[in-house]
């Protein structure tokens, strides 16, 4: 694959921390699955990562909690 930023091609798969806001509220999710540039570290997230996340969003608003951090992995 080839960097969409930079131009590079040294994308790897690796993880990363992705912060969500909902309003006033945030969700940090750790342990991410992405692919990313080695030379400018852009993250690019597939569809199905992409809809795990909006999932553990939704979960995390209506828990309440205005700050809540989660591992991708324990969903």
């Amino acid at each position: 694959m080839i960097c969409i930023r930079c131009q590079e091609e040294e994308v790897r798969k690796g993880t990363t921390s992705v912060t969500l806001e909902l309003g006033a509220m945030w969700v940090t999710v750790e342990r991410v699955p992405a692919e990313i540039c080695s030379h400018c570290g852009e993250e690019y997230l597939d569809e199905k990562t992409s809809h795990v996340l909006e999932e553990l969003a939704q979960r995390a608003a209506t828990s309440g909690r205005f700050s809540n951090v989660r591992d991708y992995f324990a969903a």
